[in-house]
């Protein structure tokens, strides 16, 4: 992570990094600050000072959503689904540990639905039945 790319755009000059942490958009090298290179590719989206381009993305990404009534339920409260236009960029090194973790849940999730549709082994020893039972998405039609 200690390649350098491009120099900041306009719009950094009046940007404040995270004062305690990582900062995932710029690499703070004693006082040389430069976009980090998973970022280099941006730096014409950034470079628009005006904002033009984020605003006209945000509206975008908030009428498509809107208009397809993209939602999520929260505690039992649907709610709407926001989204940023602005996306969250890794590097391929940041991402081989995030897909390995990603992979590893994954399945474990699908032994854990096989088990509970299945043989049933974790509610016999290690999960409480009513845990299973109680919830109204198991379909308890479906085990076997």
């Amino acid at each position: 992570m200690s390649q350098r790319t491009s120099t900041l755009p306009l719009f950094a000059a009046s940007y404040q990094p995270p004062p305690h942490g990582y900062d995932e958009f710029l690499n703070l090298d004693g006082s040389q600050s430069q976009v980090r290179p998973h970022w280099a590719f941006m730096s014409e989206v950034l470079a628009d000072t005006d904002g033009a381009w984020a605003h006209a993305q945000d509206a975008r990404i908030k009428g498509l959503l809107r208009e397809n009534a993209v939602t999520y339920l929260s505690d039992g409260t649907k709610r709407p689904w926001e989204l940023d236009g602005l996306p969250f960029i890794l590097d391929a090194a940041e991402w081989e540990t995030l897909e390995a973790g990603l992979i590893q849940r994954a399945r474990l999730l699908n032994l854990i639905v096989g088990d509970l549709y299945g043989e049933a082994k974790l509610l016999e020893a290690t999960l409480p039945q009513a845990l299973a039972f109680a919830n109204p998405n198991y379909l308890l039609a479906s085990c076997g």
